[in-house]
């Protein structure tokens, strides 16, 4: 058992803020060591093992939401896995004219009506026609800019009515904070599932929707939600790429059985580890366990079952951030099935 596999937060996210009772505080130390813990564990690499992370803590409040902030902010900027753009304007060749597409402009999202493909001297283009409160503009977007064509679901024709602009990103200046070098419109623009949170899904999209953070802009205090970073399936328009999902655990589903497998599946609470914890498919598994839950001990027993039986290797944490008092970290490594 001389193998150690190590787990490092490298990244750094800048302090904000929270709402305590009507004045902003720094946001305190055991909420920055679960997002520092989010951030260690969106590096670590699994190819034949399975990493298992069981966090015991005296409440389970935000904990799965910031360890899933940390691991969507840490890897922000992974290149889009998206089609090239002649791969996209191929897509768009074999759409019907009046098939409806939504369309950037001046980082604003309009639905547009597809009006098909023109070749001119100088290259080719797509033709739209953005349907807007004051005229119906035609535009011709040329083909190495196609991908600001984006196909829309769900949506069959146009309307009588007109289409309101749509910010992208509600809160810019609140997300960049929390992202590396990607822009806050790009990774507004790209889907890849980092994080599922498979718990009660009330009480953690209640958290994710809360606005009760901010962060410190040019002087000035900058509000906004865990969503506005985490973009949750389900909490952002239809359509919209996300990076998160939240999942219940009170059904006898599998997550998997619908879902891609994610970077990192976290179990905010003893429930959903004893349910579906044992999937060693997935990369990493992340256990949030209330040390007040009725299932605690049969939560914790299955963790030490795990460790004796299945360990394959010792991790080895380095945080930034030392976990504050209460709180207990066992991890290890399984061989991946």
């Amino acid at each position: 058992m001389a193998k150690k596999t190590s787990v490092k937060s490298e990244k750094r996210i800048g302090p904000f803020y929270f709402d305590h009772a009507g004045a902003w505080e720094p946001m305190p130390s055991w909420a920055e060591f679960f997002v520092d813990l989010g951030t260690a564990l969106a590096s670590v690499a699994t190819d034949t093992e399975s990493l298992v992370l069981a966090v015991a803590t005296p409440t389970r409040a935000f904990a799965a939401n910031l360890i899933a902030l940390g691991v969507v902010s840490a890897r922000s900027n992974i290149g889009n896995q998206d089609c090239t753009a002649d791969q996209h304007f191929e897509r768009l060749c074999n759409l019907k004219p009046g098939a409806i597409v939504q369309c950037l402009e001046k980082e604003k999202k309009y639905r547009c009506e597809f009006l098909g493909i023109e070749t001119r001297e100088d290259g080719e283009f797509v033709k739209v026609k953005l349907h807007r409160a004051k005229n119906e503009g035609l535009r011709l977007i040329p083909k190495r800019y196609c991908q600001k064509v984006i196909l829309s679901d769900g949506l069959r024709e146009i309307d009588n009515s007109t289409t309101r602009k749509v910010d992208i990103i509600q809160r810019p200046n609140f997300t960049k904070h929390f992202l590396d070098t990607v822009s806050p419109m790009d990774f507004a623009l790209q889907q890849r599932l980092e994080c599922q949170i498979i718990g009660r899904q009330n009480i953690l999209k209640l958290e994710a929707r809360s606005e009760v953070f901010a962060v410190e802009n040019e002087g000035k205090l900058e509000t906004g939600t865990l969503n506005d970073v985490l973009r949750v399936k389900d909490m952002i328009r239809s359509g919209d790429p996300f990076r998160t999902q939240i999942l219940t655990a009170r059904n006898g589903d599998h997550p998997q059985v619908r879902d891609e497998i994610p970077h990192v599946s976290i179990y905010d609470g003893a429930n959903g580890f004893l349910k579906f914890g044992m999937d060693n498919r997935r990369p990493i598994r992340v256990a949030v366990l209330d040390r007040t839950d009725p299932n605690f001990a049969d939560a914790t027993q299955n963790v030490s079952d795990m460790f004796v039986k299945g360990r394959t290797s010792e991790v080895e944490i380095r945080l930034n951030h030392y976990p504050p008092t209460g709180v207990d970290i066992l991890a290890f490594m399984e061989a991946l099935r």
